[in-house]
């Protein structure tokens, strides 16, 4: 890009400026030699330099990495031979060489504050949502102090959320170009920033409300409440998108809007909202704290107990109303301080979900009830299944009696029926032999008294009155034959 007077003026780090002034009205070389075009790449500017040569310039801060550079270190831009400064075969455009300024000392320092931040967010990320999840799920929390601390929740989740995106899908390369939808992202993740502020000075106001005034509504102060978490920021927020996207100096857009933060004025916007905040919340904070001293000490205990109630009723307001970040309101390079300042930062919603949700008796109550009433059905469902296996084994008994008894009755009557068939046989079969043997005697004698009458009408006649007196003879005659011959007589039958 050529050095222009507009570029220079629009230009915020000092060391930049005076370099650019310097080139802006310096004439190109003629001795007839090839000579690179002075240039502007964004950062820094570069002076005519000779093909087959190597320009060596400086580390500037404002270069989006600037934060690691070393201000001891150069930077290094080729000129080929045919008069082109070096094309990039990945980007397809000029490339300046700033690998050289890291310092990888402060690089290995910012590695480690990153992962600082994406542990801490994605930590308090895991544990507001299950507090979030918790709060919902209860019905005996549902209050407006637990509406606040839900909204509370949903504004560092939130957060986190797009600060992590960022993070992730805006790498130095997407950052350098600053298309819309990073500026789109960028801005959602400053409005988050705001509304977890704003729902730090809620919290406090909520705090004091309840605490000095004696009648309060809590329905028109949870309205108010929503109105200044979430429409509010709005306000400071568009006021800044505005006033960067249309003013002259370009630092505020560069890089996805996150430009030099030392040199983008506008950022006040949003960083003295924050600030007021905490001061707010910090005069909130001691008022609180006088109250609950006075009404301890009207309650008869030891001095030991007052102290211990007082530090306990600091340590969770303190994170609470972010009051914290009030000790930390310089930026330094030191690594220590980083650290611990990036820890009370990504830290923080994990912190206030402890203290709110998982510390608190309300909520372990709560989860003590749920487990007893579980517990409870859990043992009436197994005495239930005990009774309903003992009446399906009594059932089953009763009912093998009764097939086993129905089979021995049937077995019973199909014995009765086969022996009275068998008896109607046998009684058949002698009713059938007598018949057969009487008609044979019959026979046998009818043939005696035929030979007796003829017999007799040669002697003396002596005739048969009647037919039972004929049925006498007849046998007493057969008893005397079978007497007299006893085998053949059966064999004959």
């Amino acid at each position: 890009m050529e050095i222009t007077e507009s570029i220079v003026n629009n230009l915020s780090d000092p060391s930049v400026i005076s370099v650019c002034r310097t080139l802006l009205h310096q004439p190109k070389p003629n001795d007839g030699r090839i000579y690179c075009p002075k240039v502007f790449d964004q950062v820094t500017c570069w002076n005519y330099t000779l093909a087959n040569a190597t320009a060596v310039g400086g580390c500037p801060l404002s270069h989006p990495q600037g934060l690691i550079f070393s201000p001891q270190a150069h930077s290094f831009r080729q000129c080929q031979s045919d008069g082109r400064w070096f094309f990039n075969p990945y980007t397809n455009m000029t490339w300046t060489n700033y690998i050289t300024c890291v310092d990888m000392k402060e690089f290995e320092n910012l590695h480690v504050i990153n992962y600082l931040y994406e542990s801490g967010y994605l930590v308090s990320f895991v544990l507001l949502c299950l507090a979030f999840i918790i709060f919902t799920c209860f019905r005996q929390l549902h209050c407006t102090r637990v509406t606040i601390h839900k909204n509370l929740f949903l504004s560092y989740i939130l957060y986190g959320m797009t600060w992590l995106l960022f993070r992730h899908l805006v790498p130095l390369e997407v950052a350098m170009e600053s298309p819309m939808w990073c500026v789109f992202l960028w801005i959602v993740k400053e409005y988050f920033y705001l509304c977890n502020y704003a729902w730090l000075f809620v919290e406090g106001f909520y705090l004091h409300s309840i605490i000095v005034l004696t009648f309060t509504n809590q329905k028109k102060l949870l309205l108010i409440s929503l109105c200044i978490g979430w429409v509010l920021p709005i306000l400071p927020i568009s006021i800044y998108a505005i006033l960067n996207a249309e003013t002259r100096n370009p630092v505020g857009r560069l890089n996805c809007w996150t430009g030099d933060v030392k040199g983008n004025k506008l950022l006040w916007i949003i960083q003295g909202t924050c600030i007021a905040s905490l001061c707010v919340n910090f005069i909130i904070l001691l008022n609180v704290m006088r109250i609950i001293v006075v009404k301890i000490r009207a309650v008869n205990c030891g001095e030991t107990t007052q102290l211990k109630k007082t530090l306990r009723a600091c340590l969770i307001l303190v994170p609470l109303l972010g009051v914290q970040k009030v000790l930390f309101p310089y930026r330094q390079n030191h690594i220590v301080y980083r650290a611990i300042v990036t820890i009370v930062d990504s830290y923080q919603g994990a912190c206030v979900a402890l203290l709110l949700c998982y510390c608190n008796r309300e909520v372990i109550k709560c989860f003590k009830k749920k487990i007893s009433q579980l517990k409870y059905m859990n043992d009436g469902r197994r005495s239930s299944l005990l009774t309903i296996g003992t009446s399906i084994s009594g059932f089953l008994r009763r009912g093998s009696r009764q097939v086993n008894l129905t089979n021995r009755r049937a077995s019973m009557s199909r014995d009765r029926k086969t022996s009275e068939h068998v008896t109607d046989n046998v009684t058949q079969t002698h009713r059938e032999a007598g018949q057969l043997l009487l008609s044979k005697g019959e026979k046998r004698e009818s043939h005696k008294g035929e030979s007796e009458s003829l017999l007799l009408l040669g002697g003396e006649s002596q005739p048969l009155t009647t037919f039972a007196g004929a049925r006498r003879e007849s046998i007493r005659s057969s008893d005397s034959n079978k007497t007299r011959c006893n085998l053949p007589i059966i064999s004959e039958v």
